[in-house]
């Protein structure tokens, strides 16, 4: 793992944050670690998703990425 990290700031459901702070407890870790891992898990499933593949693939070619970038710096 990197030890660049980024400080990130969401809201989230107060039953999903409930529910991660006695998973954490019961493992014997923290928050950011539960939450950390979790990502970690979803990204890397998502990366063998093969339909979400194709659709980025469809979508980087179809320079919809593109477009969208340049949308969301439009707003910056």
């Amino acid at each position: 793992m990197s030890s660049d990290k980024k400080r990130v700031q969401f809201r989230a459901p107060h039953r999903s944050i409930d529910r991660t702070d006695a998973l954490a407890e019961v493992l014997g870790q923290d928050r950011t670690t539960v939450l950390v891992t979790a990502l970690r898990e979803y990204l890397q499933e998502a990366t063998h998703d093969d339909a979400l593949t194709q659709e980025i693939a469809a979508a980087y070619y179809d320079d919809e990425i593109y477009r969208r970038a340049t949308q969301i710096t439009r707003w910056c």
